[in-house]
């Protein structure tokens, strides 16, 4: 019983020692676009997207990074380019608007 009570014990310790290093990180995540939010464009233009900052305390976190972009720049109309973090179980999104536009 004795030794039951130890390891629940040590296994209490570690759960709660987890949620502490999870909250932390959670605390000190930078996910964010880097330029603005929403960008107008004129139609056929060409456009190189700035991208976003993802990191945690100092570790870059890019390579967790997945961008989903259906714009046409060909095209009138508004689109989005959105950005994914999957990290530590968690899944963050940014977006920022396209809008392509005629004279």
């Amino acid at each position: 019983m004795k030794k039951i009570n130890i390891f629940m014990s040590i296994l209490s310790l570690f759960a709660v020692c987890a949620l502490i290093v999870v909250f932390t990180i959670n605390q000190n995540l930078v996910f964010e676009l880097n330029g603005e939010d929403n960008i107008t464009l004129m139609v056929n233009s060409n456009y190189i997207d700035e991208g976003v900052t993802a990191k945690v305390f100092k570790s870059d976190l890019t390579k967790y990074v997945q961008v989903k972009d259906k714009v046409d720049y060909n095209k009138v109309g508004t689109y989005s380019i959105n950005y994914y973090l999957t990290y530590m179980g968690k899944i963050e999104m940014r977006t920022r608007t396209i809008n392509i536009v005629d004279n």
